[in-house]
């Protein structure tokens, strides 16, 4: 009885110093030469404003070109056109839009027939407003018929517009006509108001054209309610209004 006793009293001492040195060959968490094992030290954290960052590598920035058709130097040295870049297209205002807009500018004056209404609505379904019935998208093409459109509305407001301002002593509140003995000062206002261009004091550029337009009109009209109705005209009917 008592050699069994310490028969099994061997067999537990042995069992235990296996099990010791098995746990003593167990691989670290924390052994960094560990390839099977990941170093859960924490790491030190990145100084945004000192850090690098690599330097892509897909190629130099694309060059900008001021129209389509530049030329562009190839690798041999000869000159090949260049691909164009096209962006967004241009989009025209749509009849609501320009409903709004016309008697803001031109101080109530808005484009009616004869009987007092409304051409904007008149038009509207055949100028490109959807019906929700049959179209369900408003177009925004400038198509001739558009074109055509604008032209009488420009024609019928900036008249009504010119015959008032010329009525009208307090030139603070006119519309188109506003400084009349100053030809380019009322073509920089207009210019600023009706599309959106500024031409500093003394400059000329972006007038000229509409400066040699009244110029030649009044010449050959001798009237200043012409010569200021066809510049009203021009800049009204102008892609540089209604287009975007």
């Amino acid at each position: 009885m008592r050699n069994l006793a310490s028969l099994f009293a061997a067999f537990a001492l042995s069992t235990v110093l296996v099990a010791c040195q098995q746990a003593t060959n167990l691989p670290s968490n924390n052994n960094p030469t560990n390839p099977n094992t990941s170093n859960t030290k924490a790491s030190t954290p990145i100084d945004p404003n000192n850090a690098t960052f690599p330097t892509p590598t897909t190629g130099a920035e694309p060059k900008h070109f001021e129209d389509h058709w530049q030329s562009s130097s190839t690798k041999e040295g000869t000159s090949a056109q260049a691909t164009p870049y096209y962006g967004r297209q241009a989009r025209r205002l749509s009849i609501d839009q320009i409903k709004k807009s016309i008697p803001q500018l031109f101080n109530g004056i808005t484009w009616t027939d004869t009987s007092n209404r409304n051409m904007f609505d008149q038009y509207a379904i055949t100028l490109g407003k959807a019906d929700y019935i049959e179209v369900t998208a408003n177009n925004r093409e400038a198509s001739s018929l558009f074109m055509k459109f604008m032209d009488d509305m420009a024609s019928y407001v900036c008249s009504k517009a010119v015959e008032a301002d010329l009525k009208m002593s307090d030139t603070d509140k006119r519309s188109v006509v506003r400084y009349p003995e100053d030809v380019d000062k009322t073509l920089r206002f207009l210019r600023l108001k009706l599309h959106a261009v500024f031409v500093p004091t003394g400059s000329t550029k972006g007038i000229e054209k509409l400066r040699k337009l009244q110029e030649a009109i009044m010449t050959q009209t001798k009237s200043e309610a012409k010569a200021w109705t066809g510049v009203c005209i021009a800049m009204v009917a102008s892609p540089d209004f209604f287009a975007y």
